[in-house]
């Protein structure tokens, strides 16, 4: 399989595309139980529980442009959210609902203003 570039990839947040992201990232997990009983010798057992997601996207931060994420945190309303890999044929879009739970400015000398911004997805994750 051939490496695929970043190049195009999107996100959107509350029907608006955040401009100046500079990397996406998302991850999905499942809760496990363990269910081993007496009977069990040698390894234990687990079920599957729920799945959950979140993602987190960095920007070149603009206070003007990106005031969504502290209305947003403070709101803690979830929203619709896409995120687009575009790989050049196919491109894979995954929806959701989420809500903010981090929003992390920061400023060093010599660099542009950069954020970090973390989101809960709620409900199901779509992908398409």
């Amino acid at each position: 399989m051939a490496a695929v570039t970043s190049h195009g990839c999107t996100f959107s947040w509350n029907s608006s595309a955040v401009t100046e992201v500079t990397s996406i990232s998302m991850s999905a997990s499942k809760d496990t139980y363990e269910v081993t009983d007496l009977d069990d010798t040698s390894y234990k057992q687990f079920i599957a529980g729920l799945s959950e997601a979140e993602c987190t996207i960095d920007v070149n931060y603009d206070p003007s442009a990106h005031d969504i994420f502290l209305t947003g945190l403070a709101s803690g309303a979830a929203a619709a959210t896409i995120i687009t890999f575009e790989d050049g044929s196919a491109d894979t879009t995954f929806t959701f609902q989420a809500f903010l739970t981090g929003f992390d400015p920061s400023a060093s000398t010599g660099s542009q203003l950069t954020a970090s911004v973390s989101f809960k997805a709620t409900g199901s994750v779509a992908e398409g």
